[in-house]
């Protein structure tokens, strides 16, 4: 997909406090639009990006000055318009490093949809701008704290399914992290609006920080495993001849043929050879089996003591409001002694 950004022009603000970058996003030669950005929502930007992947980004970026402002100097506005229309350009086009225009800040700072820079199928597509536009349902901050556990409760649970389904279902684990990702600013937002004591906000507030740990290594582990310029689609392994795939290894000695099949012909060694097969994959099915029990029981495990702690969380928000009104009350009766 054609994707060209400009910064046609600049103007100031309605308080005349800042400059405005008028972006101009043109995707394909059917839609445009034009978004409006400060410097700050640049730099804002540019650090999200390094961050996330530790690295540098490549391209040049205007320096913030303090001694000048671009609002009384029309030549800075102008520097710094086609520095920064060259620096998402940069990012768009570069064929090396495609990370940093393949990322989620980068596409929302854009409002692009996901799977706009990718070569993926169309289903796979599909299931991410499905997740893009569902993603929408916490535009709102949530302030009321049952809602907010609940609401965390629920991106835990997709963080869990996008993990299981980083090697079988790449497409499914991108729509799952797209939506528990969409969450965390609408968490965010409550916290900061809701009423609650210090510490039981400081309890969500880490418990918020665990859930953005946990989508940055699930976020890694899909980025790792599966090439992002070809989501979904799995490559076989290289085959390659006996000879090749034993290159480097020492065989001591002829195979000896054993007691078990020295006395049978040709005929009896394949319906041998025939029931070890079946064998193998009956052991491997109980195998199996007992596995996927075990995971299982360990996911019933990590939910109930995820919920016991997030009752013991309530318990002992309950137990500081309640010192809080016996401090306050103390005080009152102290006032009548």
């Amino acid at each position: 997909m054609d994707i060209k950004v400009t910064i046609p022009h600049t103007s100031t603000s309605d308080d005349g406090s800042y400059t405005q970058f008028h972006v101009l996003v043109r995707i394909g030669g059917s839609k445009s639009y034009t978004l409006t950005k400060r410097y700050s929502d640049f730099a804002t930007l540019k650090k999200e990006l390094e961050s996330l992947y530790s690295d540098q980004m490549p391209y040049k970026f205007p320096r913030k000055t303090l001694l000048r402002s671009s609002v009384k100097n029309g030549a800075l506005a102008e520097e710094r318009r086609v520095v920064l229309e060259r620096f998402l350009q940069e990012c768009i086009n570069d064929k090396i490093n495609t990370k940093w225009r393949k990322s989620l800040p980068f596409r929302e700072f854009l409002n692009l949809a996901p799977g706009t820079f990718s070569n993926a199928n169309e289903q796979t597509k599909e299931l991410v701008k499905d997740a893009w536009a569902m993603a929408h349902r916490h535009d709102g901050p949530i302030v009321d704290v049952t809602t907010w556990l609940d609401t965390a409760r629920e991106a835990k649970t997709m963080l869990q399914d996008a993990r299981c389904k980083v090697f079988v279902d790449p497409g499914e684990c991108r729509k799952k992290l797209i939506l528990s990702r969409t969450t965390f600013d609408a968490l965010s937002r409550g916290l900061e609006m809701a009423q609650m004591g210090d510490g039981e906000r400081k309890r969500r507030i880490d418990l918020l920080n665990s859930l953005k740990r946990e989508h940055g290594d699930v976020e890694s582990l899909l980025r790792n495993v599966h090439d992002s310029d070809d989501v979904g689609v799995k490559r076989p392994p290289p085959m390659g001849s006996k000879t090749e795939l034993f290159k480097g290894r020492r065989v001591i000695g002829e195979p000896q043929e054993t007691d078990r099949t020295r006395a049978l012909d040709n005929h009896q060694l394949l319906q041998l050879q025939k029931q070890d097969f079946v064998r193998q994959d009956e052991e491997l099915h109980q195998l199996h089996s007992t596995i996927q029990k075990q995971r299982e029981l360990g996911i019933a495990i990590n939910d109930e003591l995820q919920l016991q702690n997030e009752l013991l969380d309530e318990l002992d928000g309950e137990v500081d409001r309640v010192g809080n009104k016996l401090h306050y009350a103390r005080k009152r009766v102290g006032k009548f002694t």
